[in-house]
């Protein structure tokens, strides 16, 4: 007559709901490393496949930083480009 296993004693009383429990608190547990894992991505990134962004290589530039656009000066009736200030309006004028 076969013996039964120790692990198939032990897997019939009460490992399938130690492996229930695993699976609910991977249930839990998944979606904050999900925000952490897409916090940490760029805008860019957030639309390529995989959990975590690629291991980063140096970049003279960082691709975090975006360029700043000049503001485009708004202008007057008379079609001249408005002064900001008194000071600018002075440095204009010598």
């Amino acid at each position: 007559m076969m013996r039964e296993s120790r692990f198939g004693k032990y897997f019939t009383r009460t490992g399938w709901a130690h492996i229930l429990l695993l699976l609910a608190a991977w249930m839990f547990v998944f979606p904050f490393v999900w925000m952490f894992a897409t916090s940490i991505k760029t805008d860019e990134e957030l639309m390529e496949p995989g959990v975590l962004p690629p291991i980063e290589h140096f970049r003279s530039s960082s691709p975090y930083v975006r360029k700043t656009n000049e503001p485009i000066k708004p202008i007057d009736g008379n079609g001249c480009e408005m002064e900001r200030s008194p000071a600018d309006a002075e440095k204009r004028r010598q």
